[in-house]
C-alpha cells in the first residue's frame, strides 16, 4: 500500500473511525519515538548534549532556575513522577527557549 492509498483511505473514515485511528496512530508514533530515543541513548548519542545541558543549567541564575521549576513538568521530574512525552517535550522546549534567550542577551 502506498502513502497516497493510505491518505485516501483515511479520508473515507467515519468520524468515529478517524478518532480511533488517530488515537492508535498517536500511540504508534510515540512508541516508535521511544524506541529510537532509547537506541540513541544506549548508543551514547546524547552524552555530549546532556553534558552541555548540565553546564548550561549550572550557568543559570537562581531566578532562572526557579522559573524553570515553576511549571508542573520540571517539578514532576524532581519528584520522579512519570511524565508523558508531550510533557517532557514541553519542558525541554522551555529550557531551550530560556537558554536561547540568555544567549541572545549575552551576544548583544
Amino acid at each position: 500500500m502506498t502513502v497516497e492509498e493510505i491518505k485516501a483511505a483515511v479520508t473515507r473514515l467515519s468520524a468515529e473511525e478517524l478518532s480511533q485511528f488517530s488515537q492508535w496512530f498517536e500511540e504508534f508514533v510515540a512508541e516508535q519515538w521511544d524506541r529510537q530515543i532509547e537506541a540513541d541513548i544506549l548508543a551514547g548519542r546524547f552524552d555530549a548534549a546532556g553534558k552541555r545541558a548540565e553546564a548550561d543549567f549550572e550557568r543559570l541564575s537562581p531566578d532562572q532556575r526557579r522559573e524553570l521549576c515553576d511549571d508542573d513538568a520540571p517539578r514532576a521530574i524532581a519528584l520522579d513522577d512519570t511524565l508523558t512525552n508531550t510533557e517532557l517535550t514541553a519542558a525541554g522546549r522551555r529550557i531551550f527557549a530560556m537558554l536561547d534567550k540568555e544567549e541572545n542577551v549575552r551576544t548583544r
